[in-house]
């Protein structure tokens, strides 16, 4: 992609301006003062150290399972038996019933028992434990395959759990007065990238997804700007947003070049003059990556909970399907509010609830740990590679949804964006108020659940296609249908 820059007023409020939490302020870390820098939609606060065809439908719950076009449950297998003997219905009449071998399976598939799940360290995995990565990466689902678009404030690709799987970054700021000869200078986009694909080390539990490719799209500036008075980061025109999305379209679609089916928005701090035609302007710049590439965008719900005058909705940004309803944007679109991981019944008190966009909601931990990613100076790329740090937002409740999405869409290769949004949204764990809400959404993300496959029909049909074998392990309830296309076994176990 050429390095295209978007309009220097949308590219300084593309930052958000965290509420209650200085830019500048410093802080220690294991006992040094450091410079916090940017934090997008999160900040760090200092933490201790260690070393390194058939349609059926579903109509309560799928009740048992099916093998190729078994309609019904039992059948022994696939193998339908001749009846017990008729009584006579007249004399020298004896009814008879042909034996059907259409439905014989005389060699039905084995469907293959899942590795035990993972215990995570009592502390420094409570990210993970919260969500139930330790099933999901007990049974394999580790997003390989799949790459995970990080659109934030550039990527170390030779850290340690990262590396080599950062296979792209890409450098979109105007230089200067952005420093274009390294990864970043901003630690936030490398936190997020961790948080949903780096591998394990030591007592560090890794990311969600730890065989995902990282593929970085550097578009935060490197010094943040200042909010605009309103309390939520800065105003952007109508026209503004226009070139924005034409700044985001030309984004998109170089990362996806690169091998992004997901995209990571860890990132706020911008606001429409006027609503509703600015974000159907910008919101534009997504239609071309979710309804023609098949994309899924992963998005914070935004750091402004502490204010009352926001708590209630998302940021306008992660609202898009909401504000812009006829662009369709909701099949690949989902947003996250940050959970408690100390007490997974409540937020965060930053978080933005889910409010207006509950329909495409779910909340996972907005306080994690990540390892060896805080710069010593901030123009270099030195880093203490034995230290661990706590940074919290919903920055970070992101993508551990979008290392969910990689492991489901690794374990399912042949879902479309939709489904895989259906899958995460419809195993999320419910909390609060009984039902999708206006604080949790559909509720706390289940990654162990997620990834073995739909839990819910809630969103009509739906319709697969692929070849080979593929396991649906859950129960599904909702009153949707389902048909699948392919001339090849399939065990469905629901």
């Amino acid at each position: 992609m050429p390095q295209r820059s978007m309009d220097r007023r949308v590219q300084q409020a593309a930052v958000v301006g965290c509420a209650g939490m200085a830019y500048n302020n410093r802080v220690r870390a294991c006992g040094r003062p450091r410079a916090a820098g940017a934090m997008q939609e999160g900040h760090m606060t200092p933490d201790r150290t260690m070393s390194r065809g058939t349609r059926a439908k579903a109509a309560a719950l799928l009740p048992c399972a099916i093998a190729l076009a078994l309609a019904a449950c039992g059948g022994g297998g696939g193998v339908r038996s001749n009846p017990p003997p008729v009584t006579p219905s007249g004399p020298g009449f004896t009814p008879t019933v042909a034996n059907d071998g259409t439905l014989t399976q005389p060699n039905p598939p084995t469907i293959p028992t899942q590795g035990a799940a993972l215990a995570f360290d009592a502390q420094f995995g409570k990210q993970l434990q919260v969500i139930n990565a330790g099933a999901s990466l007990g049974a394999g689902a580790l997003g390989s395959g799949i790459g995970i678009g990080i659109l934030d404030s550039g990527v170390r690709r030779n850290h340690p759990q990262l590396s080599p799987r950062v296979a792209y970054n890409g450098f979109y700021l105007n230089s200067p007065p952005n420093n274009p000869n390294v990864d970043y200078v901003l630690e936030h986009g490398t936190w997020v990238a961790l948080t949903a694909a780096g591998s394990a080390i030591g007592r560090w539990p890794g990311g969600v997804a730890p065989a995902a490719t990282i593929i970085s799209g550097r578009f935060l500036s490197d010094n943040p700007p200042v909010d605009d008075g309103s309390g939520q980061g800065n105003a952007v025109s109508t026209a503004d947003a226009a070139g924005f999305a034409d700044f985001l379209d030309d984004a998109h679609a170089d990362l996806y070049a690169h091998g992004a089916r997901i995209i990571n928005n860890s990132w706020g701090g911008v606001y429409f003059e006027d609503e509703a035609a600015g974000a159907t302007a910008m919101a534009a710049g997504y239609t071309d990556f979710i309804l023609n590439k098949n994309g899924l965008v992963v998005f914070a719900n935004g750091n402004y909970g502490n204010d009352a005058r926001f708590r209630a909705d998302p940021s306008d940004t992660s609202s898009l399907p909401t504000l812009a309803p006829s662009l369709g944007l909701e099949r690949g679109w989902l947003t996250v509010a940050a959970l408690d991981p100390e007490n997974p019944t409540q937020l965060l008190s930053f978080s933005q609830y889910c409010g207006r966009s509950m329909n495409y909601c779910l909340s996972a931990p907005g306080s994690v740990y990540v390892v060896g990613a805080s710069p010593v100076d901030g123009n270099d790329q030195t880093t203490d590679d034995d230290k661990i740090y706590r940074v919290q937002g919903t920055s970070f409740a992101a993508p551990l949804v979008s290392g969910a999405a990689a492991a489901v869409w690794s374990v399912f290769p042949y879902f479309n964006n939709d489904l895989v949004r259906q899958t995460l949204l419809g195993t999320a764990k419910d909390v609060g108020a009984p039902g999708v809400d206006a604080v949790f959404g559909w509720g706390v993300l289940d990654v162990g659940k997620a990834a073995n496959g739909p839990g819910k029909f809630a969103w009509g049909d739906v319709a697969v296609s692929f070849s080979g074998n593929s396991v649906w392990r859950n129960d599904i309830a909702g009153s949707g249908g389902w048909s699948r296309t392919a001339a090849a076994r399939s065990p469905w176990r629901g």
